[in-house]
């Protein structure tokens, strides 16, 4: 079951919303916690075991560490085991598919193998909520929650739970016992859910079929135009899917009176790589700045150490997506330019026009999701190839003309959503012509959730790209 599934959006949220709001204030945790894991164990009855069990695992952990609060050695013996179990969980689900092949490939004539079973659905964002919980528990920047089920809330609320927004727990341990809904609140949360709901469904599912053609078609064969609308495809199906798919988590907090962190911030309008990260995954690149970076040492131990703890932490982030391959090139790569423009790029870019530094970042992320989207390193570099003209095709053939006359109004559409334009033009609106404002907003409310149903209704649920990760 997804968000934008017609079994979630027509019968789980209404049921659920609907038994929250009616039950008194002390039994809300409890029809939540429920909800969060019949909504899990509906697309995996098998993993919501392993949920329960670490959820179950990092109270007890809470509780010891806190226990022996006193005893420094048996403290830091019961926070190195919680880790050490948590990473291991991790590590195992996520990485023992791609480590078997790895030693397949190196030891040549011995065969290892697993039981061939799926990745559990947002382990890579659950296991990261119990990590910081414990962290911020040993070294004393949150309370200990001594209410199991507001524990398990943290970690099983089925809006962050399966592709985040990573969520902080002292950010929201104030929220778990004491929070309220309001009618703007919801109003606000339904708004918020349906624009994601259309990022996810108009604009997302609408370039599957052209980054799907054009990345799996034969390298030799693909005109120059083509290639650069398939990679330019795929940044937008994926920041439209993903950010999509945060506003309809936000959103949903905002309906039961959570208010869940921000994850993107109009990326495309970054002048610098540096600036691109921090309005692109955000929560998830604070999160390693807070506990990985700063635990090293971060800027403040000399150039050396800054340099490696730079590359520790891209290292880190690449991991946490998977150990292909892609995701180690891409992590060098985003390091090499980071660090370029640290030491030199930064000062020039800062003398250029905006729309000069917004156009070279831009650039750079198509680089960076050409070597994302590529397992091989032949590969990423046939596709560059492909992009500047170097496989011996045309600039563009009949193919591009027709991808070109199907997907030219979404790709616009993207382009115009991607960035501040639509946004600045509503809060204009809103501040000039408040009257019109305030019925105009919930009829395109409506016309977005009606045209989205009908789409879901004529076409395929495609599952959102970060339930891979």
């Amino acid at each position: 079951m997804t968000f934008s599934g017609l079994t979630f959006l027509y019968l789980f949220l209404p049921v659920f919303l609907g038994v929250y709001y009616l039950v008194p204030k002390r039994a809300k945790n409890a029809v939540l916690m429920v909800a969060s894991l019949l909504f899990y164990a509906w697309g995996e009855p098998f993993y919501v075991i392993l949920l329960i069990n670490l959820s179950i695992a990092n109270y007890i952990f809470g509780y010891l560490i806190c226990r022996f609060q006193e005893d420094k050695t048996l403290k830091r013996a019961f926070f190195v085991i919680s880790l050490a179990v948590n990473l291991a969980v991790f590590a195992s689900c996520k990485f023992s598919p791609d480590l078997v092949g790895i030693l397949n490939r190196m030891i040549p004539g011995r065969l290892f193998s697993i039981p061939q079973l799926a990745l559990p659905l947002g382990l890579s964002f659950y296991t990261i909520s119990c990590i910081s919980y414990i962290v911020d528990l040993y070294t004393g920047k949150c309370k200990r929650q001594k209410n199991f089920i507001r524990h398990m809330v943290y970690i099983t609320m089925f809006p962050k739970l399966l592709a985040g927004p990573v969520t902080l727990y002292r950010d929201i341990e104030s929220q778990l016992g004491d929070r309220s809904t309001t009618i703007d609140g919801i109003a606000d949360g339904i708004g918020l859910f349906i624009k994601g709901l259309a990022k996810k469904v108009l604009l997302a599912n609408n370039l599957s079929a052209l980054t799907t053609g054009v990345l799996s078609a034969p390298i030799n064969e693909l005109p120059v135009v083509t290639a650069w609308l398939g990679i330019i495809s795929c940044i937008f199906q994926i920041y439209f899917d993903f950010s999509g798919y945060t506003d309809m988590a936000r959103g949903l907090g905002k309906m039961i009176g959570f208010d869940l962190p921000r994850n993107f911030r109009t990326p495309f309008v970054a002048t610098s790589v540096t600036d691109f990260w921090k309005r692109w995954n955000i929560s998830l690149v604070s999160w390693m700045r807070e506990y990985v970076y700063k635990p090293l040492g971060g800027n403040k131990k000399g150039n050396l150490y800054t340099l490696l703890n730079g590359l520790i932490f891209c290292l880190a982030v690449a991991f946490w997506h998977g150990l292909g391959l892609n995701f180690q090139m891409a992590a060098l790569f985003y390091f090499a330019v980071l660090l370029l423009e640290r030491v030199l790029l930064g000062r020039w870019l800062k003398k250029l026009p905006e729309f000069v530094c917004v156009l070279y970042t831009f650039f750079v992320t198509i680089l960076g999701f050409v070597i994302i989207t590529h397992d091989s390193y032949l590969g990423m570099h046939n596709y560059l190839k492909a992009m500047f003209g170097l496989v011996g095709q045309p600039f563009y053939n009949t193919e591009t003309l027709y991808y070109l006359t199907t997907y030219l109004v979404v790709l616009v559409l993207c382009m115009l959503c991607s960035n501040n334009f639509l946004k600045s033009r509503v809060e204009k609106m809103q501040k000039f012509y408040p009257k019109t404002s305030a019925w105009l907003t919930p009829v395109c409310q409506i016309v977005l959730m009606v045209v989205s149903t009908a789409y879901l209704i004529n076409s395929p649920n495609i599952p959102f790209i970060m339930f891979q990760i």
